[in-house]
């Protein structure tokens, strides 16, 4: 058995010429370096995924790039909320609303934040207008995607 292996790898050893050029030895080398295995912190994502959805709010707000391009550009869901349309929402996205509400109500000052949903990251992003609520961005990061940009 061992000597059936053991011929058997030889042979694809040897037909395997080896001759790769720089350029595919340059894109193999850059594959393995993005298959390592790396070990981040919560924190580290967390902070990746508030420094992204700031990001991205501050493209979109600008109108450098709009909400389809820069949802593809991350691969991540985009939605601005209002008034308008909260009944869209649940879950999650929910409570958050109703907790911005509520902090505007009390007179409480408010920040973006990220959440975790499963397996993404939920950013939000409150915009006052005024002494009330305009809207909230959320931002929904596949968690993957957040960790393989760090």
């Amino acid at each position: 058995m061992s000597r059936i292996f053991l011929i058997s790898f030889l042979v694809v050893l040897a037909s395997c010429g080896g001759n790769l050029s720089d350029k595919e030895r340059k894109a193999l080398h850059t594959e393995m370096d993005e298959r390592a295995i790396k070990k981040v912190s919560e924190e580290e994502i967390f902070e990746k995924a508030l420094e992204e959805g700031r990001s991205l709010i501050q493209a979109v707000t600008q109108d450098s790039v709009s909400e389809e391009q820069a949802a593809s550009m991350c691969k991540c869901t985009l939605q601005w909320i209002t008034e308008d349309n909260v009944t869209s929402l649940s879950g999650t996205t929910k409570e958050l609303w109703d907790a911005y509400k509520f902090a505007v109500s009390n007179g409480n000052s408010l920040n973006d934040n990220v959440q975790k949903l499963d397996d993404d990251l939920l950013y939000s992003a409150p915009s006052m207008e005024g002494e009330s609520l305009h809207g909230v961005w959320f931002i929904t990061f596949k968690k993957k995607n957040i960790i393989l940009s760090l």
